[in-house]
């Protein structure tokens, strides 16, 4: 389906950002030695963070990734 609507959008930026920063994040806190359970801690944390900033600036993250992608126009002309 070409339009995710917003929560299918926003639960694409959850996951594709919360992987990115998560894979990052656990690997440099593996080599510095952090117990296991401090890092399932932080990787909660962050994903709980990364969930509180998308769904306060949902619309606004949508509006700027279709304005990207030159898909808003379409999306305007569409529904006039």
């Amino acid at each position: 389906k070409e339009n995710l609507g917003l929560f299918g959008f926003s639960v694409m930026i959850i996951f594709l950002v919360g992987w990115l920063f998560g894979f990052v994040s656990q690997i440099l806190l593996m080599f510095m030695g952090v117990s296991g359970l401090k890092m399932l801690l932080i990787y909660l944390a962050m994903y709980l963070c990364i969930t509180a900033f998308v769904i306060f600036n949902a619309i606004s993250l949508q509006k700027k990734f279709l304005k990207e992608t030159g898909k808003l126009e379409k999306k305007k002309l569409k529904n006039r």
